[in-house]
């Protein structure tokens, strides 16, 4: 079944009137329960992949422009629309009840058999309940919690991730990590689907795993830098989950303004329980990092005193100082490789090369900004075959990544994706 594609309508406008919910057809119900989907458990614009490709062009970023950034604001103000949200919660109340009412009296004529492809009494009452938590719950105080599935299909096991994006602070730009965004989903969608290009299939066997204590060398190291909401993190977390790791797993999500921590954290919670039985050989946490520090510091604090192997940044050059100050970091975090292995685990697997990947949207308002990636760290072939030329950060891949603006909507949101590593 398709379904609709409405205008931005107020739910007063939109849904049926509640005393005329039972004369409504099952089609209106779920079009109607779809739509208050959008509106308040909406999907991350720009996050489903399309095609990659190797040269970078600018064509499709105006036409994401033009029906993107307009419908969002008009969402993001019907959103917070505390009457809208109220007789929405009262609309899909009165639906759940007469749906289960109709239900006790066998009077809802039973589809499944007839036409398969059209919704059931089942899947409206079902959408229903999940939106009334939704507009009930956190997001009644301007919160928005979601669950996003990623991979599941015949090449990837499914992984679910549980986020809850906060509202800005008055508009404070620091904040804007409460919030999730499309180079995220993109990123961890990768992650699930593709862990071989990432490195991280060498960690697990088909054996039981080894308990590895938190002093071994034997250990994983994954950071997240300028984490958000944690999705990269957290999609990390719950990959090597039921992987049996054949070593231990160290994972840092990391951010450095105080609400979009505590949010982070309470993500963490939500997701990576202590108590897992993955927790023996995993962990996840959050550590507070301000990427101009490492311009001015020697050392970072723990748990950043000791360099990682696989640092990850989605939406993290939003600034002109941005690329610089990861430099920095990066100086600092990412481990230098060496010509022999650190370690192997006990499948006999070596452990990847030290990588930063790299996504970040082409947005137009943000240009400047983004060529300051590729002026701060060269590509690696501009300096290959130099004498004497002492280990540098480059860029060793560059490839842009093409998403859908919105499902049913033109258009396609655009991004670079860098592989950043040390020249030996």
């Amino acid at each position: 079944m398709t379904v609709t594609k409405h205008p931005i309508l107020p739910p007063t406008i939109a849904l049926p009137p509640i005393d005329k919910i039972h004369a409504a057809p099952i089609a209106k119900l779920f079009d109607c329960v779809c739509y208050l989907r959008l509106l308040y458990n909406p999907e991350v614009r720009g996050s489903r992949r399309v095609k990659r490709v190797k040269t970078l062009t600018p064509a499709s970023i105006s036409s994401y422009e033009a029906t993107g950034a307009v419908r969002d604001e008009e969402l993001e103000l019907l959103r917070s629309d505390k009457f809208e949200r109220s007789y929405a919660i009262r609309w899909l109340t009165a639906l759940i009840a007469q749906i289960e009412f109709l239900e006790l009296d066998s009077s809802l004529p039973d589809h499944s058999d007839d036409a398969p492809h059209e919704p059931t009494w089942e899947s409206v009452i079902q959408t229903a309940a999940s939106i009334l938590a939704i507009c009930a719950g956190s997001s009644a105080s301007g919160s928005l919690t979601r669950s996003l599935r990623l991979g599941g299909g015949a090449r990837s096991r499914e992984v679910v991730v549980q986020l809850t994006d906060a509202p800005l602070e008055n508009h404070d730009f620091g904040t804007v990590g409460v919030q999730t965004w499309g180079s995220a989903c993109v990123m961890a969608e990768m992650v699930v689907d593709m862990p071989g290009h990432f490195g991280l299939d060498f960690a697990w066997g088909k054996g039981e795993g080894i308990n590895v204590d938190s002093g071994s060398e034997n250990v994983l190291r994954l950071l997240e830098l300028g984490a958000g909401t944690g999705l990269v993190s957290l999609t990390l977390g719950k990959f090597f989950q039921g992987q049996a790791p054949q070593c231990a797993v160290d994972i840092i999500a990391s951010d450095f303004h105080p609400s979009v921590l505590a949010n982070l954290r309470t993500n963490i919670a939500a997701n990576f329980l202590p108590s897992s039985s993955a927790s023996r050989s995993i962990t996840l946490s959050a550590g507070r990092l301000d990427w101009s520090d490492a311009m001015t510091s020697e050392l970072l604090p723990a748990p950043f005193d000791k360099p990682f192997d696989i640092i990850f940044g989605a939406d993290v050059i939003y600034e002109v100082d941005h690329a610089l100050w990861i430099k920095e970091c990066l100086k600092k975090l990412l481990k230098r490789p060496s010509p022999s292995p650190t370690f192997a685990n006990v499948c006999g697997d070596i452990i990847p090369p030290p990588r930063f990947h790299l996504m970040t949207p082409l947005r137009p308002t943000h240009s400047l900004e983004s060529s300051t990636i590729e002026s701060v760290f060269p590509h690696l072939e501009h300096i290959c075959g130099l004498s004497d030329q002492a280990p540098t950060l480059c860029i060793s891949c560059k490839e842009t990544i093409l998403c859908e603006a919105e499902p049913g909507v033109a258009g396609e949101v655009e991004y670079a994706y860098y592989i950043i590593e040390w020249t030996i």
